[in-house]
């Protein structure tokens, strides 16, 4: 699904095809502006059970807007930060792009371990006329602590293309 396809990282002006851990990982560096990803008339669903600083916090879930958004991502761009420790959760980040080509498009982004008590952060895009790739949703925390129910809204809520912010 990569091959030939824009990454975002040609050009600033470049509109991204495909997710890749180069150009989320720059995104989530701050060397990247999220406005290459973001358009301020959509909201973005998110859903986390930890802070900026991976500190556990009650669940929430739902759609941000304005800065709202700036307030998710600052804690999202925080929380993946390599901390100490991480190596020997053995983190992997990959991005899978094959569901662009379904009914529902979306392309993700994780960075994950299977350790016990790792946190998990996850970026989902939807192909967007203007952008290439607009985010929809970010989790962020141990998702196997997440009700069930909720993981599964979060899967729906972020195939939407359509959520607008007042």
């Amino acid at each position: 699904m990569r091959a030939g396809k824009r990454t975002g990282m040609g050009s600033p002006a470049e509109r991204p095809e495909v997710a890749t851990q180069a150009f989320v990982g720059a995104l989530l560096a701050g060397a990247q502006p999220w406005s290459r990803v973001l358009d301020p008339r959509f909201g973005v669903f998110e859903l986390r059970n930890i802070d900026g600083e991976r500190h556990a916090v009650p669940v929430s879930a739902g759609w941000r807007c304005g800065v709202e958004i700036d307030q998710a991502l600052a804690r999202l761009s925080a929380a993946s930060a390599r901390h100490a420790g991480d190596e020997q959760r053995g983190y992997q980040f990959a991005c899978i792009n094959d569901p662009l080509a379904d009914a529902t498009p979306t392309a993700s982004c994780a960075i994950y371990a299977d350790a016990e008590g790792a946190a998990e952060f996850s970026l989902v895009f939807v192909p967007d006329r203007s952008l290439g790739l607009r985010l929809t949703g970010v989790l962020m925390g141990d998702e196997r602590s997440l009700p069930a129910e909720l993981s599964q809204r979060f899967d729906v809520e972020v195939a939407r293309a359509d959520v607008r912010c007042p």
